[in-house]
């Protein structure tokens, strides 16, 4: 049995949380006609390489041996402040969530009826939930002790982050045009924006 396996069962508890305090946001949205829709094979891939990185890989670690030639250790003490980071992603995740209510999609797309949410966490960052998954990607390695599941989250989730980030700003601006333009200025991308 690993080291660090209460902090492996605190990573895949998190995940099992996202999962469920996501499931209405997402069956919400489904009811929701698209208006417009920047999806492509590329981005798609893009997801599921990301995804790998995320999931794929720190079930491979946890529940094979298979990785285990890859291994470090650290002190328990990062474990701890891997758990906090992750806690705090969940927050900023749940926050967005929260905020974007029947507009929340994890796709490329804006809804018929979608308006441009910027109350709650995204009065100050207009990405909160790729915050949240940047934070998730630092605090992986602390948690799963290994350096490819570890690291994985934040290798492959720069690409999908850079892709999509820029497609999506480009999408909000088409829809939304000065009002939108308007908000970047006032709010930084995944940090908020310091006077």
């Amino acid at each position: 049995m690993p080291e660090n396996i209460f902090h492996q069962i605190t990573f895949w508890g998190i995940i099992i949380y996202m999962f469920i305090i996501q499931a209405p946001y997402k069956f919400r949205a489904r009811k929701n006609k698209i208006s417009i829709s920047r999806e492509s094979t590329l981005h798609v891939l893009l997801m599921v390489v990301s995804w790998i990185g995320w999931q794929g890989l720190p079930l491979i670690n946890i529940f094979t041996p298979r990785l285990d030639f890859a291994d470090y250790r650290l002190p328990p003490a990062l474990g701890w402040l891997g758990t906090f980071l992750l806690v705090c992603a969940i927050v900023i995740i749940n926050s967005a969530h929260q905020a974007l209510g029947s507009h929340y999609s994890a796709t490329l797309v804006i809804h018929t009826k979608q308006t441009l949410v910027t109350h709650g966490i995204f009065a100050v960052i207009r990405h909160p939930i790729y915050a949240g998954i940047w934070l998730w990607a630092i605090a992986q390695p602390l948690l799963l002790h290994n350096w490819i599941a570890g690291f994985a989250n934040f290798v492959l989730f720069i690409p999908m982050y850079f892709f999509r980030v820029t497609r999506e700003e480009k999408m909000m601006l088409e829809c939304f045009g000065e009002e939108y333009r308007s908000y970047m200025q006032k709010t930084g991308r995944i940090l908020p924006l310091r006077k």
